[in-house]
């Protein structure tokens, strides 16, 4: 996390600074140029987002329909300063490629005039997917984002997240109120079920009772060729069967056991992933 609003205090250091190294400046070019980077803090507090099973359903849905990018808006409740809760997710009109997400200023404003006083006031999670490219916002999200920030008042806070059809996400918050900007390092997010409890604490109940079996598959016979036990030429090595992938090895049907399925990881971050 890092600050993303002026205080008295950071003005006093970031003036300090730059003071220092004016005085001590070169300008070979007739010109002045400073960039100064606010160092993040590594230890701060962990924030969580917490999904209805409604949002996370239609969320993941989108993502996983659309061969192109495509945008959503989140109605999010700020539980307390560290958690936050998604309870639905909504369409808005959108003009949609493989790599960009526009709107059009008149038909979105008619759009968010049509909005109850409740969900105007939660539409504070602003999603959308990069199909199958990496979670990293690009110079167009980043000036969103921008503009977005410049016109939050003292207590907003806004979500920002990006997802792919790996399963990776990146998250972003911004909350007014302590002048902090929150990325992935800082968020982990989970899906509430309907009794309450959540999907991966439901996963890591699932894990005590599966263990990988060590017993080596059998070799799948190539079709057509029943009867013969020739071994294999080097481009005919790849098997796949029911979501699992075998690699013939040298011996005649032996075979080297690889699991594609996707795998649940968590940590702050990275988070759950679920391959649905």
């Amino acid at each position: 996390m890092c600050p993303f609003k002026m205080t008295k205090d950071l003005y006093d250091q970031v003036i300090s600074e730059i003071s220092s190294k004016l005085l001590n400046m070169k300008m070979a070019d007739g010109r002045i140029s400073y960039e100064l980077k606010l160092k993040k803090d590594t230890e701060g507090p962990s924030i969580g987002i917490i999904f209805s099973m409604q949002a996370y359903i239609k969320m993941t849905a989108l993502i996983n329909v659309y061969e192109t990018e495509v945008g959503w808006r989140g109605l999010v409740q700020k539980i307390d300063d560290k958690n936050y809760y998604i309870y639905d997710i909504l369409m808005y009109p959108q003009y949609i490629t493989a790599t960009t997400v526009t709107t059009k200023e008149e038909e979105y404003n008619d759009w968010m005039d049509k909005l109850d006083d409740e969900s105007f006031q939660d539409l504070r999670f602003y999603g959308h997917s990069h199909v199958n490219m990496g979670t990293e916002p690009s110079a167009v999200d980043m000036d969103e984002r921008q503009r977005i920030v410049d016109q939050m008042n003292d207590e907003d806070f806004v979500l920002f997240g990006i997802f792919n059809k790996r399963g990776d996400f990146n998250f972003t918050l911004y909350d007014s109120k302590t002048g902090m900007m929150y990325d992935r390092h800082d968020i982990f997010y989970y899906v509430e079920l309907e009794d309450g409890n959540s999907l991966h604490l439901f996963l890591e109940d699932a894990l005590k009772y599966t263990k990988k079996e060590e017993k080596k598959p059998e070799a799948l016979r190539v079709m057509g060729d029943s009867k013969s036990k020739k071994k294999k030429d080097k481009s005919e090595k790849k098997s796949y069967y029911n979501g699992y992938y075998y690699e013939d090895s040298d011996d005649d049907y032996e075979v080297d056991y690889k699991y594609t399925q996707h795998e649940y990881g968590y940590d702050k971050g990275t988070g759950y992933s679920y391959p649905f």
